[in-house]
């Protein structure tokens, strides 16, 4: 469940940003920028209540729940870097 909430914000942020790339304006820009913002807090939630929902259960880390921390680590660097270029 976790995984699928997670490639749905993955799937708007890519969306989001090709429109803060390709847009011809200057409202579309700032309208991209705010929502990236948001969508890095939504990923930030999900990745926090899979990290508490797996706190217990040492054992259900491996492999599934590591392998989608690093993707999830990896989508929130990239969501901070381009959100910091977007306002930058």
């Amino acid at each position: 469940m976790f995984a699928v909430a997670a490639a749905a914000i993955l799937v708007a942020l890519a969306l989001v940003i090709a429109r803060a790339i390709l847009g011809p304006t200057i409202f579309d820009r700032v309208l991209a920028g705010n929502t990236v913002g948001s969508l890095a807090i939504m990923l930030l939630a999900v990745v926090a209540t899979n990290w508490w929902l797996r706190l217990p259960d040492a054992a259900a880390l491996l492999p599934w729940g590591l392998f989608l921390s690093g993707i999830s680590a990896v989508a929130l660097t990239v969501a901070g870097w381009l959100g910091g270029k977007l306002v930058f």
